[in-house]
């Protein structure tokens, strides 16, 4: 399965990507985000978890409220990988630990 997560800095990106070499990864790569790019659907990655292979929203009464100054968070690079199934779950949290967020369009999605 392709994962992309966005990072407030190339050292955050870098870090997971290291974190994630302990699992079954390929494909991975670090990108600077062009400017301009619209954050809208971007989620901290703490606000879901994974089901079944894909990932569901936690339950709506236990989401914090997302604040009007972490909605406007600017995020700077990309990791995009690929992961085995088997360790979608344990990639998936490595990726809340490390406060990356999600493309909110991505989730449910395999």
């Amino acid at each position: 399965m392709k994962l992309q997560a966005y990072f407030k800095n190339e050292n955050d990106a870098f870090s997971t990507s290291v974190r994630l070499k302990k699992l079954r990864v390929s494909n991975d790569r670090i990108d600077e985000i062009p400017e301009g790019k619209d954050y809208t659907l971007f989620i901290p990655s703490s606000h879901y978890q994974p089901l079944s292979g894909s990932m569901k929203p936690i339950i709506p009464s236990k989401l914090p409220d997302l604040s009007m100054e972490e909605s406007q968070v600017e995020l700077t690079h990309l990791l995009e990988f690929e992961v085995e199934e088997e360790d979608l779950e344990k990639a998936f949290l490595i990726l809340q630990e490390e406060e990356a967020y999600v493309d909110g369009s991505f989730i449910g999605n395999k």
